[in-house]
This record gives structure tokens, sequence and C-alpha cells, in this order.
């Protein structure tokens, strides 16, 4: 089983970098179980019209995910895992990602997945080859979603935990940052309402 971990982030969350350091301490445990995504979205991702802060790392996507779960009015940094409801709500601390990535990380995957990426360098067009096969019997209305993520990016972050008056970090490394969908924010339907055996 994979589990997906999505971060939603800003380059001005003076705290999000303990959420990044929380993020990599899953993947340090368990390696390529953990599927991790930086969303940018919301105010403290805004970038400024000069100073430190005026790269746009949000995306469309990212805007729209943000919106739907409403992380960034939730206060950053936090995130879904699995994008699994937990007492009605799907937005978890970040210091409690590793508690509920603990409880389904080993739990057998419902479906396999295989993805036979073909990328033009001369275009700079990339077409993927997605290929499922259903393990366990499911009845839920399922969507594929490829999303993209681009790995460090070097670019100021805020960061709290430095002395002020400069509480920031001027080559921060952002990793697993969201770019994008290759079809849609929500992805392709599979089906709505049927069965997968």
């Amino acid at each position: 089983r994979k589990v997906l971990v999505e971060d939603f982030t800003g380059h001005k969350c003076g705290n999000c970098p303990d959420a990044a350091e929380a993020l990599k301490q899953l993947e340090s445990l368990y390696g390529e179980k953990i599927v991790a995504m930086g969303v940018h979205a919301g105010f403290f991702a805004e970038p400024n019209s000069g100073g430190l802060f005026t790269y746009d790392f949000r995306t469309t996507a990212g805007t729209e995910l943000d919106q739907f779960f409403g992380n960034s009015n939730a206060g950053l940094p936090n995130g879904l895992i699995n994008r699994k409801f937990y007492d009605t709500n799907p937005i978890v601390n970040y210091a409690d990602w590793a508690s509920k990535v603990n409880e389904i990380v080993n739990v057998p995957a419902d479906a396999w997945i295989t993805m036979t990426p073909d990328y033009n360098a001369t275009t700079r067009g990339l077409s993927l080859d997605v290929n499922t096969k259903i393990l366990n019997g499911m009845s839920d209305s399922l969507h594929l979603v490829v999303y993209l993520t681009e790995d460090s990016i070097v670019r100021p972050q805020a960061d709290y935990s430095l002395p002020s008056p400069n509480q920031y970090i001027p080559e921060y490394v952002h990793r697993h940052v969201f770019r994008g969908s290759m079809n849609g924010t929500w992805g392709t339907p599979l089906t709505v309402g049927s069965s997968f055996t």
C-alpha cells in the first residue's frame, strides 16, 4: 500500500518547515510506501511583488484542492492522509501524520497501479500509460488522477524557529512541490456507483 500525504504549505508560513520535517521522517521510516506532495495554497503561498517571496508556487489545481478541503482556512501547516476522513474532517495536523499513516500503511492494498511514462525531449511532451487491477472488491465511485510534482526547488522559506528579525531561510530546498494534474484536479471517473471485483 502507498500512503498519499498532501502537505498544504506556503513559503511565507514560518511553521511549515516543521511539517516538511515530519514528512521527511515519514519517508525515512516507510520509504517508497509514502507518496509526498507539497501543495502551496492560500495566503501563505501568495507571492510578494518584491523582496524575498516573489516566486509563485501556486497552481490552479492546488487552489481548487485547498478550496474544497479548506486546508488554508484551517491554518497551515496541515495535510491530508489518503484523503481519509477522521471524525468528518479530512484535515490532519502535521503532528498527527505519523499516527494516521501508521494506522493504514500496512493494510493490504485495494488496487494495483502501474504507470509507463513516455517523454519526448524535442516537444517536451509527456504521455503516460496507466493500468489498474482491482485486488479487493469495492463499491466506491473511483477516479484516476495523475498529479505532477517537482523536487528540490531552491527558494526562500519563512522559518519562525530562527531568531528575529531574519526568520527565513534564503536557500530552502522545497520538496515534492505540486505542479499540476495531467487529467484535471479530480481526474478521470472510472465508475459511478458500480462495483469492482
